[in-house]
């Protein structure tokens, strides 16, 4: 039965699919901005309506951020922007969501109901637009990627093996027990500017996460080496 009703443009939905799949949704309603979602306090989904241009995640949250609304969002691959002690610059807003665009969902998690508006640019203002290049997937560590169910964040910003930083092209893993859950090329030094993040999806019930309350573990693979080593994890 359909309990979802008719879909809405302002709206996100999740969607569980046996193998990767192009959805087409076609509307015949013109759409005009700026688009007024209203949101309520906890976890909101929204879609992004401009389909002509993409936009600075942070430019567009950043009247809820200026209200002391925003808690946490997400993409639909679970990459976070948030507020972390460590970042000091956008005071302290770390943007890993980068841009947000049409045909992807997004979670807003909010402290006090609210209202977001979106102008789309060429309507209403011009864009800010924020160059993004390829991110390379690990080769040793490989795992299936997909969008994760409930994602945890873990960020990267000063992980030592023998008192050497990791470099690029190394990767890191986290593991529940024997299960891979999360893993990552680190692409650049690490710092607590530039944090890299680790998402770890949660076991949806097809035993492909990890699962709440358990332990957590790291392995490292050094490329310079060619081989996975011990890690110690320092603050």
């Amino acid at each position: 039965g359909n309990n979802i009703g008719d879909w809405m443009v302002e709206e996100g939905y999740y969607i569980k699919v046996n193998e990767d799949v192009l959805l087409q949704v076609q509307s015949n309603t013109p759409l005009t901005t700026p688009l007024s979602i209203p949101l309520g306090v906890g976890w909101n989904i929204i879609s992004y309506p401009c389909l002509e241009s993409e936009q600075d995640a942070l430019d567009i949250l950043q009247p809820l951020i200026d209200l002391d609304y925003l808690d946490k969002a997400m993409d639909q691959y679970g990459h976070a922007l948030e507020k972390l002690a460590f970042v000091t610059e956008n005071n302290g807003w770390y943007n890993g969501i980068g841009t947000m665009r049409a045909g992807q969902g997004y979670y807003i998690k909010l402290k006090q109901p609210a209202t977001l508006e979106i102008a789309c640019p060429g309507q209403d203002q011009l864009p800010k637009l924020m160059a993004t290049k390829e991110i390379a997937s690990p080769k040793y560590f490989m795992r299936e990627r997909g969008n994760p169910y409930m994602p945890m964040n873990i960020y990267l910003n000063d992980v030592k093996i023998d008192g050497q930083t990791l470099a690029s092209g190394d990767e890191v893993a986290v593991y529940d027990g024997d299960l891979m859950v999360g893993s990552v090329v680190i692409p650049n030094e690490l710092s607590k500017q530039s944090p890299v993040p680790i998402i770890a999806g949660m076991d949806d019930g097809s035993g492909n996460g990890f699962t709440k309350g358990n332990a957590i573990t790291f392995k490292v693979w050094k490329a310079s080496l060619n081989q996975e080593v011990q890690v110690s994890m320092e603050n």
